[in-house]
C-alpha cells in the first residue's frame, strides 16, 4: 500500500474543505452544469462539469481560472444558442479587464454531447448567437499606452471557424476622418514627446494607432498605410510651418512597431491570409 505522507493528507484536506457546495444549472432535459467554487482564492480549486443526468456520467470538467468567488453569480454563466442544440459555457475570472473564457458545443442527434472549440478571450468578452461568435483580440492591451488607449480589434467566428469575409465586411472610418482624428490628437506635440536622440516623435497619436490597427483586422492594411504616409506628411509640414528647433525623420518605425507587435497575436495568420491580394502585403513579411 503507498503511503500518503502528514504533507499530502494535510493538502487533501485542505482542497477537501476550501470546496463550497456545488451549484447545479440545467443546460437542457438531458445535461447539466455542476460549479464548484473554492472558498479559498489562492488555491483556485473551483472547477465546473457537465453531466448526463440519465446516467450521472461527467461527459466534460475543466478547472475555473483564478479569482473564482462564493456566491459570485456573475462569474459563470451558460447561454444556450437559438436552435436549443449549440451552446457556450462562458466563465470570468472576477478581474476588472480579464479574464474570459468560452467553451462550446453542440448536441448531437442522438443526444451526444460534442465538445467544438475553446476561446481564451483575455481581456474580451465571448458573445455566441446563431453558431457566430464575436470576441476581440487583446493583444494590443497595454502595448502602447493605457488600457483605455488601447485597441480591441473584433475576432468573428461562424460555425466554429475564422470568419474572413465577415471581418472584411465590418464597417471603417474613411481615410478622411481617421486622418482628422490622429492630427486632432497631435495639435499640441510639444518638443517632450520628441526624443532629443532620435528626433522621432516616442508617443504617438492613439487615434492613428486604433484605426491602423482596425484597417488592418479588416484586410485593409492598403488604408492603414496610406493612413499612415498622409499622417506623416502633415506631421512634417507642421513641424517646418511652425519653425521647430528639432527636426522630424521618418516616422516610419511607427508603422514597423505595430506589425512587429502584431505577429505576438495568437492571430496573426489569420490576419496575414485576410490581407492578402493587398498591395502592401508585403508588410507581412518582413
Amino acid at each position: 500500500m503507498k503511503k500518503i505522507s502528514m504533507g499530502a493528507l494535510f493538502l487533501s484536506v485542505l482542497v477537501h474543505l476550501s470546496a463550497a457546495p456545488a451549484e447545479i444549472k440545467d443546460i437542457n432535459d438531458r445535461y447539466e452544469v455542476r460549479i464548484v467554487k473554492s472558498d479559498d482564492l489562492i488555491s483556485s480549486n473551483s472547477y465546473w462539469e457537465i453531466r448526463d443526468k440519465k446516467d450521472h456520467t461527467i461527459v466534460y470538467n475543466e478547472k475555473m481560472l483564478p479569482g473564482y468567488q462564493k456566491g459570485d453569480e456573475f462569474a459563470y454563466q451558460h447561454y444556450l444558442d437559438i436552435d436549443g442544440k449549440t451552446f457556450m459555457i462562458s466563465s470570468w475570472s472576477g478581474g476588472a479587464h480579464c479574464c474570459y473564457e468560452g467553451r462550446f458545443f453542440e448536441i448531437g442527434d442522438n443526444g451526444s454531447l460534442v465538445f467544438k472549440m475553446a476561446i481564451d478571450g483575455g481581456n474580451c468578452h465571448i458573445k455566441f448567437k446563431n453558431n457566430v461568435i464575436h470576441t476581440c483580440d487583446d493583444t494590443f492591451a497595454y502595448a502602447f499606452g493605457a488600457y483605455a488607449a488601447s485597441p480591441l480589434p473584433a475576432i468573428i467566428y461562424e460555425n466554429y471557424t475564422f470568419a474572413y469575409e465577415k471581418m472584411k465586411g465590418q464597417d471603417v472610418d474613411p481615410i478622411e476622418k481617421t486622418l482628422q482624428d490622429a492630427l486632432n490628437d497631435d495639435m499640441y506635440i510639444s518638443s517632450d514627446r520628441v526624443s532629443k536622440k532620435t528626433k522621432r516623435i516616442e508617443s504617438f497619436s492613439n487615434n492613428l494607432y486604433y484605426h491602423i490597427v482596425k484597417y488592418i483586422y479588416t484586410g485593409k492594411i492598403d488604408m492603414a498605410v496610406e493612413l499612415f504616409n498622409r499622417y506623416n506628411e502633415q506631421i512634417k509640414s507642421k513641424f517646418q510651418k511652425e519653425n521647430r528647433l528639432f527636426s522630424l525623420e521618418d516616422n516610419r518605425y511607427i508603422f514597423e512597431k505595430i506589425m512587429k507587435h502584431l505577429k505576438k497575436s495568437s492571430y496573426y495568420g489569420n490576419i496575414k491570409k485576410l490581407n492578402e491580394g493587398n498591395k502592401h502585403y508585403d508588410w507581412f513579411n518582413r
